[in-house]
């Protein structure tokens, strides 16, 4: 069962809630996913093929401020990320 991380979000400590926002806003400033995909090596067009999706929905993608856990972690994993 898929769920949507802002749901899994309203459901946590507020405490776990503001750890939660500055991890994912030093992970944004330190690495944003174009760059991961550059260090990788990856072109939206690779990553595409390897996910077997069109290259706009990678573009997509990336731009999407929310989007389902599965989602996100089949993405990564693309890249040879866990």
């Amino acid at each position: 069962m898929t769920k949507e991380f802002s749901n899994l979000r309203l459901h946590m400590r507020p405490d776990s809630q503001l750890r939660s926002q500055a991890i994912k806003e030093q992970l944004l400033r330190e690495l944003p996913s174009h760059q991961f995909k550059q260090a990788r090596q990856l072109s939206q067009q690779m990553l595409a093929q390897v996910l077997d999706v069109k290259q706009p929905s990678i573009s997509q993608l990336e731009k999407r401020v929310n989007m389902y856990l599965s989602t996100l972690r089949i993405h990564i994993q693309a890249m040879g990320g866990s």
